[in-house]
């Protein structure tokens, strides 16, 4: 129930008898109220032209009006605003009368209280509503049942009409009205009794739902009936609903199907897709066209009569269940990707469509099986994922790779030159002293400096890198080289813990450093957006852990941060390509996807953990030993990639 007060408009002549209601009222304080009293009915009735009221509280005897005048005056200009009478007579038989007309209570001066008057109130406005709803629900049936434009009728036990829709009536030349109280049998089949297929008259011996297809000429086609029951509340049959349905144009689609299915063999047995027909009771193969034959390089006699599942090849049978129960459930499959064995022992990818045929009763004949080869499709993909290699490398070099050119050029110079002259400095000086302590400072400086011109132009050089062992350290190390100068200026709280003992790993480097890369600035950018400026809880944490799964030896990578977090609504969709919630102007949305490529690639897993406004983790785990051998890269690389 909603908070707001409720407006009720008192007509009553008395003012004594509209204050102790007033008063009456107040004595329930959770009851909110607002009154507006009048004292003739005459200006009741302009109130509730002009005015919204919850409810009215009308005395029955006023100086202008009085009795039953009184409540159809006001009924008739507020028919759907609940009225309660109030009177000081004590009348049974008057108050009847007025309920049976439409008010919803009568209430007697002097023999109610606050309690009872807020309850009349209530409850006559909840009956009120649900009266309503009644009406309002009884009408949209009624608009509905002359709606549906399939012609339906109510029939009783002994076969009269009880009720008939539009579409009925119209049918048989009648109006709905005129149909009540004529047998169906007489109404629609101009017979004296019921045809031995109706579905009623099935209905009546077993009370279930029976239907039928006939042709009524008198109708004008063919119809699809169903007869359905009614019971009432002890669970007996009351009457049925007949619903006829016209499947004239069907019934003609039908033949022309039949007109066409020589031309359909014909294209059957040309087209470039593969056609099985397969039985529903042992699934075989019953029929197969020539693409079959051609592309599995089967006889006809052997394929006719296999099981269909023996087609497939064992590396698809999970997929071939799924199908399966998919064709159970709805008799169709649509686009399902499998793969065929064929008679040399290699395979072929193939998108299925399969279909139910049945006969008119629904019972199925056999299904119809297409196997689309998608061979071409499949290297597409493959050369499109060669393609987000080169993609990958692009991204890489635009990010960095004018920044990186810019260092070699500009510093590497005179950073090699203020090397040179600290180191003189130091070769002149003979004793230690201030001076000297100055310049080996400044040779430590510039060789880190070197080293972090060193990495950058490492991570932006454009090559293919083979695999080699690596220690997670290196290449977080690395990476935080490049980085931590801006995550320090960010006044950001790094906080590392990677142990140099791990294992070492197979892997790119300079890929595995790119994803670090990506999931720092992340990071970095998540806790800018939470804290534009210093905060103790502006936190970076970087971590490596190894750990065990499926009996293998792993690395864990985490990278967390003390951000916002990632809404669960996006979680699923932060690794889609071109999925960002930064500004255009600041992302691609391409970084989480491409590492995450990366990451499989190394046949490794990423995922993320979150909570919003708290904390955001992302696990890299790499496997200690991914099966690659150093020389030949997987196997993955084409020579034009190593070149």
């Amino acid at each position: 129930m909603d908070n707001k007060p409720t407006t009720i408009l008192l007509v009553e002549d008395s003012p004594d008898d509209a204050f102790l209601l007033k008063e009456m009222l107040l004595e329930i304080p959770a009851f909110r109220f607002y009154l507006i009293h009048v004292e003739r009915l005459s200006e009741g009735i302009d109130q509730v032209k002009d005015s919204d009221f919850d409810v009215v509280l009308l005395d029955l005897s006023l100086s202008d009006s009085s009795g039953m005048d009184t409540f159809t005056r006001m009924q008739q200009v507020a028919p759907n605003i609940p009225i309660i009478m109030i009177t000081g007579m004590d009348n049974e038989e008057l108050a009847l009368e007025m309920v049976n007309a439409g008010a919803q209570d009568y209430l007697i001066k002097g023999e109610s209280d606050g309690k009872l008057l807020v309850k009349s109130i209530r409850y006559a406005i909840e009956r009120k509503r649900t009266q309503d709803q009644i009406v309002h629900a009884k009408e949209e049936w009624e608009q509905t049942f002359d709606a549906v434009p399939d012609l339906i009728a109510i029939i009783d036990p002994q076969h009269r009409i009880l009720r008939a829709n539009k579409a009925m009536a119209a049918q048989i030349g009648c109006s709905p009205d005129q149909c009540v109280g004529i047998t169906c049998y007489e109404a629609v089949h101009n017979l004296d009794s019921p045809p031995d297929y109706c579905p009623h008259s099935k209905l009546l011996l077993d009370g279930n739902e029976h239907n039928t297809e006939i042709f009524e000429k008198r109708l004008g086609g063919n119809f699809y009936i169903t007869a359905s029951p009614i019971l009432d509340k002890d669970g007996k049959l009351r009457a049925s609903v007949h619903v006829a349905h016209n499947i004239t144009v069907r019934k003609q689609m039908e033949d022309e199907l039949r007109y066409s299915e020589e031309r359909f063999r014909v294209l059957y047995n040309k087209s470039p897709d593969m056609f099985v027909s397969v039985s529903p009771d042992d699934g075989s193969i019953l029929q197969c066209n020539n693409t079959v034959l051609n592309k599995t390089g089967y006889l006809k006699e052997e394929i006719v009569g296999t099981p269909i599942f023996k087609m497939y090849h064992d590396d698809c049978m999970d997929s071939v269940k799924e199908a399966f129960q998919q064709f159970i459930k709805t008799g169709e499959v649509r686009d399902k990707e499998l793969i065929l064995q064929i008679k040399d022992g290699s395979k072929i990818p193939v998108s299925l469509n399969a279909k139910a045929v049945r006969d008119v009763t629904g019972k199925i004949l056999h299904s119809i099986s297409s196997w689309r080869d998608i061979t071409e499709r499949k290297q597409a993909e493959a050369e499109k994922k060669k393609l987000e290699v080169h993609l990958r490398q692009q991204q890489k070099l635009e990010s960095i790779g004018t920044l990186a050119g810019g260092i070699a050029h500009e510093i590497n110079n005179p950073i090699n030159g203020i090397l040179n002259y600290a180191q003189l400095i130091i070769d002149k000086l003979e004793e230690d002293g201030s001076i000297k302590r100055f310049a080996s400072e400044i040779v430590h400086e510039t060789e880190r400096v070197t080293v972090i011109v060193k990495n950058l132009l490492t991570f932006a050089r454009h090559e293919k890198e083979a695999h080699s062992p690596a220690l997670v350290s290196d290449i977080i190390n690395n990476t935080l080289s490049l980085l931590q100068t801006i995550i320090r200026h960010d006044n950001i709280t790094l906080e590392v813990d990677v142990p140099d003992d791990l294992p070492m790993i197979k892997c790119r480097s300079q890929q595995i450093q790119q994803v670090v890369m990506n999931l720092l600035t992340n990071a970095r950018d998540a806790l800018n957006e939470k804290y534009p400026k210093y905060d103790e809880s502006k936190i970076m944490i970087v971590k490596a852990r190894s750990l065990e799964k499926d009996t293998q030896k792993w690395i864990r990578l985490t990278v967390e941060d003390h951000g916002n977090g990632i809404p669960e609504e996006i979680k699923e969709r932060i690794f889609d390509p071109f999925f960002t919630t930064k500004d255009k102007s600041k992302g691609t949305g391409l970084g989480l996807s491409i590492s995450h490529g990366i990451i499989e690639d190394h046949l490794g897993e990423m995922h993320v953990e979150s909570k919003p406004g708290e904390y955001t983790r992302f696990h890299v785990d790499l496997r200690v030993d991914n099966g690659w051998s150093l020389d030949n890269s997987h196997g993955k690389e084409t020579e034009d990639e190593n070149e």
